[in-house]
């Protein structure tokens, strides 16, 4: 699903001045991860390299904490409640019988891993399937996202690549060319990747997670947590520098 101008231009262009004002930028967390969600997660195989050459910062919450979660994040809030959409979420990844009566008893969405996404020029997003949240030690499965949603905020007018690909089985599915306030949501199962960028600066997006996890796996994520590996991560470690 694409939808233009969902978010109107003026609440986009706050966001991008807000994330390039931002302490919280820094390498990308999806990379080294410091510290680890818990000690029972593990990294997911296709991390690492996918994401090496980007930057950015991420924000782990139980569903039911997002309000803290944008308390510490505050730039994040417009985005939010779009990517939440529970009518979008539906058309996307329409529920099973079975899923419906799950939804019923328990929760629908009950984490979210939030993530600015900052693209430089030249570097791209290897292929890759989303499971921040869906890995642990203790347990062989992978779980992907229910849905992932992106907001595109800050999309260079020189931009050449830099669009967003989805596969099936292999097979690419679409292509989706980025632009400011573009929203996209797609199935959290898809294989997707972010072609090289070429442009006078980054790309930059933001992009939510959207997971139901089992109980037992809810319990290990924190209900709250900022992941950044730049300059507020070094005052966190040393507060005796701010």
């Amino acid at each position: 699903m694409v939808i233009d101008d969902v978010v109107h231009e003026h609440v986009v262009a706050a966001i991008c001045t807000a994330i390039r004002a931002s302490r919280l930028i820094g390498d990308s967390q999806l990379v080294t991860r410091p510290p680890p969600l818990t000690k029972m997660m593990r990294r997911a195989p296709e991390e690492g390299g996918g994401f090496s050459s980007t930057r950015g910062f991420g924000v782990v919450c139980h569903a039911d904490a997002i309000d803290d979660a944008l308390a510490k994040v505050p730039l994040l809030a417009p985005f939010v409640p779009v990517a939440m959409d529970v009518a979008a979420r539906r058309r996307v990844r329409p529920m099973s019988t079975i899923e419906r009566l799950a939804a019923s008893v328990f929760d629908d969405v009950n984490a979210i891993y939030l993530n600015v996404l900052v693209v430089p020029p030249g570097a791209a997003v290897e292929r890759h399937t989303d499971a921040t949240l869906g890995t642990a030690a203790d347990d062989p499965r992978t779980l992907t996202p229910l849905v992932v949603a992106v907001l595109y905020v800050d999309i260079p007018d020189d931009l050449v690549g830099g669009e967003l690909r989805l596969f099936q089985a292999g097979a690419l599915l679409h292509t989706i060319t980025p632009k400011n306030g573009r929203f996209v949501m797609f199935d959290g199962r898809l294989e997707h990747e972010v072609t090289a960028t070429m442009a006078s600066g980054p790309r930059i997006s933001c992009v939510a997670e959207l997971y139901r996890l089992p109980r037992v796996r809810l319990r290990q994520v924190p209900r709250v947590r900022v992941q950044s590996n730049g300059f507020a991560e070094v005052l966190r470690r040393f507060p005796l520098l701010s």
